[in-house]
């Protein structure tokens, strides 16, 4: 049995995914089998506090023994687990392994070497450009990028000290990374392809709630609105000719934007 490791953006289904996995295979190992609710679900970024599931830990006896870096920390290990040190990450694949395990966690397109160097397949879920824009936009402005039960839900959602442009420029070149990763990876025979809305239909335990329907302020709808800068082209190397997101997105997946 593979490792696994999923792949195609910031906000792509990931972790509706994960666990469909561990809650239907024993054998594969997230992180987010035992969610330790004592734990803190925030984190401090320069004075902007972000929230969500990802940033508690777990309680299960496995998850206290991994070993996390203090530079990826607080994260949850699904996230965090391919943002190791080669030797932490190699500690973390031998004692999973040790346990009878397998993971089943984030990779990240711009550091997949690590995932390279262990027995695994990779799952790219394409989820629309446009839509995982949407998402990652609004995860931003609320710093909410996992809902609990809890959570209170604000009346409207605002810019306030949100950098339209810092923003925009990261989900970006996440994007670009993920692209570029399916353009070269996709012929593999590691390599599995599932749509957003083939994922979001998989039954999975979650003790998640989905997002709710959020009323926007004017300019936060005119902003996410405004996808002109996926129009703009930007080199990925030197052998090619400069792409634009709509332009890839359209050459690997026509019927996007059709």
């Amino acid at each position: 049995m593979n490792h696994v490791f999923i792949f195609g953006g910031p906000r792509n289904g990931s972790w509706h995914y994960q666990f469909v996995r561990t809650s239907q295979e024993s054998v594969f190992y997230s992180g987010l089998k035992e969610v330790d609710w004592k734990s803190d679900n925030h984190r401090n970024f320069n004075g902007d506090v972000h929230y969500g599931t990802v940033f508690r830990s777990g309680s299960d006896d496995i998850y206290k023994n991994l070993t996390l870096e203090d530079q990826t920390q607080p994260a949850n290990f699904f996230e965090a687990c391919c943002l190791q040190s080669p030797e932490a990450f190699f500690d973390n694949v031998n004692y999973i392994e040790d346990s009878g395990h397998r993971l089943c966690v984030k990779g990240y397109e711009q550091t997949v070497g690590l995932s390279e160097l262990v027995d695994h397949d990779k799952i790219y879920i394409h989820r629309p450009l446009k839509d995982q824009w949407r998402s990652f936009a609004i995860a931003n402005l609320t710093r909410r990028w996992q809902w609990e039960k809890d959570d209170p839900t604000p009346e409207i959602v605002e810019m306030n000290s949100a950098s339209k442009t810092e923003v925009c420029g990261r989900f970006m070149s996440r994007m670009y990374h993920a692209f570029d990763f399916y353009k070269r990876n996709k012929d593999e025979d590691n390599f599995t392809e599932l749509s957003f809305e083939q994922v979001s239909k998989l039954p999975a335990i979650s003790p998640l709630k989905p997002t709710p329907k959020l009323k926007l302020s004017d300019e936060v709808e005119e902003w996410i609105s405004d996808t002109s800068p996926f129009d703009v082209q930007y080199e990925l190397s030197d052998e090619e000719r400069p792409y634009s997101l709509n332009e890839l997105e359209n050459l690997l997946w026509p019927s996007s934007h059709s």
